[in-house]
């Protein structure tokens, strides 16, 4: 029974979008929740029209830019990069990609809330691939070139944004000890949160869609890291799964993310001691 209302929730968004209470929390405190209706209000409304790979050819919304829905929602503390560098779209599912506020601060992020290219108010077109349904919030980057591979967020079924201090909110990700920003390891770091990190957790911190990748062992310690390398770039080599092949990271970075998980594993060695 449960399941099956979790399906109809799903699929039933769309019909009330225009009550869907978007959540915007900073850290663990939410500081404003906010539905359509209002923001429609508040907020200035634009027709865009880019490629979309989610389609293949190209799609049409309204959308607010994400600029405006950031600055009126967390006002001028969204821009401190300093002390909030990143932040988390949360979709109805759990699934949690973030991305760099240095990449949000660019110009071109929209979320769009209306599928123009399908009759009535409330209707979406299904991805061509998940044959999911984006309401009630699609984050969109009308310049193709800011794709999931170069780290930028595509959510959909958006239900909440957070502003994060990742070290401070994910102590056993962030690598631990004195690691330098310019080394391998850190490095490595930055391309797991960027690439992985939205599925996979690290010692109970993360993602939830694919395995934890540090507990209770780090996966460098059962895995070769020759496979290893190989699973990361194209996982379907091995078995079929949801997890998309990274066949664009080189192999400097996946040397680079190996280090890192090899760093994570020591520390945790040491700390056990």
């Amino acid at each position: 029974m449960r399941f099956f209302f979790a399906l109809w929730f799903l699929s039933s968004v769309s019909l009330v979008a225009s009550e869907f209470s978007l959540e915007f929390f900073i850290g663990e405190e939410k500081v404003k929740s906010v539905n359509l209706r209002e923001l429609k209000k508040k907020l200035k409304i634009y027709k865009i029209s880019f490629e979309s790979s989610h389609y293949e050819k190209v799609k049409n919304y309204h959308a607010f830019k994400l600029h405006d829905v950031m600055d009126f929602s967390f006002q001028e503390k969204w821009r401190n990069e300093e002390e909030y560098p990143t932040a988390v779209f949360t979709a109805l599912d759990g699934y949690s990609p973030q991305g760099e506020i240095e990449k949000m601060l660019e110009k071109d992020g929209y979320l769009a809330f209306e599928d123009l290219d399908v009759e009535g108010e409330n209707e979406w077109e299904k991805t061509k691939e998940h044959k999911s349904d984006p309401a009630p919030y699609f984050l969109v980057w009308t310049d193709p070139k800011k794709t999931v591979k170069e780290a930028y967020p595509w959510p959909w079924q958006i239900k909440k944004i957070s502003l994060l201090n990742f070290k401070e909110a994910y102590p056993k990700v962030y690598p631990a000890g004195d690691v330098k920003k310019d080394s391998a390891v850190f490095r490595g770091y930055t391309t797991f949160k960027e690439q992985c990190f939205r599925c996979h957790a690290m010692d109970k911190q993360g993602g939830v869609i694919g395995p934890d990748l540090g507990a209770p062992q780090t996966i460098t310690d059962y895995r070769l890291e020759s496979e290893l390398k190989k699973f990361i770039r194209n996982p379907e080599l091995f078995r079929y799964s949801h997890m998309p092949s990274h066949e664009h990271l080189t192999e400097k970075e996946l040397d680079e993310m190996i280090a890192y998980f090899k760093h994570q594993s020591q520390n945790k060695k040491r700390t056990k001691r």
